[in-house]
């Protein structure tokens, strides 16, 4: 299980890395990723203390969930080899755009200069998108779909150390569950959806809240779906308190309204863990810092979307560090990083 843990830390700290070597000045970016490095061999070398082991060796339980893992995956679309909902029109064009243009991505004319810049939780597309701009649009959507098919197979191992039990029985948990949306559709009656014909979406009898099942995260929202699950489960595994601030601020980095949601299970994790009459006892220092150092990062980066802002990030302090040389479009984070130099002029 050990090897599986590591394998996981280094799917979701190797896009940031990649990330710091795109976005940042190189100044800012390479003790950036030394620190990064650093916290991730710290990692490595405080694994969790589990009794269950895994049966990861064992190909009876191996070997199926390796082929039932692919099998959704290659259903969901990730890839372009199977049917893809409009969702991922939009998603294909983020890839399209990481691969076609040099990073930072700033879309301009020759009339009107730079007029806007992609600000987005690009993340999970990154090593796709690098091996992209090396081989061509067909190897990155073939490197998206085993990126997207190790993730969800590392999910399951993770998971399956969680509820003891064996990561086959926990791929076919995360295929067949769902919420409670038939009830939802039964007892709030409407034109749509209704539970006959079987095809419609049940998620959004509640209006703007969805109880999306795994199937339909996977299938539609694969980018934040994927990363959030491991780091809820390396979570879930038990990691220390300076540790599950580094995992929340991989989280933030790939799906920031997911990581949201974990805030509160971070908190209990932390006061269950805090020797009140010693708070600070077996606190990694290093590696919360390098988790606050990825959370500030991303923070400024997606603030400087504007229409995330008039989301909820208008009345942001920061906005006194932006300069009258930016641009109308960009907005508080990413002046900020401009101004002080850490963002690359593109």
């Amino acid at each position: 299980m050990k090897y599986l843990t590591r394998i996981t830390y280094v799917y979701l700290a190797l896009p940031f890395i990649i990330f710091c070597m795109g976005w940042l000045r190189l100044s800012i970016a390479i003790p950036v990723t030394a620190l990064t490095l650093w916290a991730l061999w710290q990692l490595f070398n405080h694994l969790p203390i589990t009794s269950y082991q895994s049966p990861t060796s064992n190909l009876r339980f191996f070997l199926p969930t390796f082929l039932l893992t692919g099998l959704w995956v290659l259903l969901s679309g990730v890839g372009g080899y199977t049917f893809q909902n409009w969702d991922h029109h939009w998603r294909n064009a983020v890839l399209h755009d990481l691969i076609t243009y040099d990073w930072p991505i700033i879309y301009s004319s020759p009339e009107r200069g730079p007029i806007a810049m992609l600000v987005y939780y690009v993340g999970y597309w990154l090593p796709a998108a690098l091996i992209g701009k090396a081989f061509g649009w067909q190897a990155a959507n073939f490197a998206l779909f085993l990126w997207t098919w190790l993730g969800v197979f590392l999910v399951t191992f993770q998971l399956g150390n969680v509820l003891k039990t064996s990561p086959l029985k926990l791929a076919l948990l995360l295929i067949f569950f769902s919420g409670l949306d038939s009830l939802g559709t039964l007892l709030f009656a409407q034109e749509y959806p209704t539970l006959w014909p079987p095809v419609t979406h049940l998620e959004i009898w509640s209006g703007n809240l969805q109880f999306s099942s795994f199937t339909t995260q996977l299938f539609w929202v694969f980018n934040q779906s994927v990363p959030a699950w491991l780091c809820i489960a390396i979570i879930m595994n038990g990691v220390k308190r300076g540790q599950s601030a580094l995992i929340w601020a991989f989280c933030f980095f790939f799906a920031p309204l997911a990581s949201i949601g974990l805030i509160p299970y971070i908190l209990i994790d932390w006061f269950k863990q805090t020797d009140f009459k010693a708070p600070f006892k077996n606190l990694r220092w290093d590696i919360l810092f390098a988790g606050i150092i990825i959370f500030l990062l991303s923070f400024f980066f997606f603030t400087s979307n504007t229409a995330a802002q008039e989301r909820g990030f208008k009345t942001l302090v920061i906005k006194i560090f932006s300069l009258s040389s930016c641009s109308k479009a960009d907005c508080s984070g990413w002046c900020l990083l401009r101004a002080t130099g850490v963002i690359r002029a593109g």
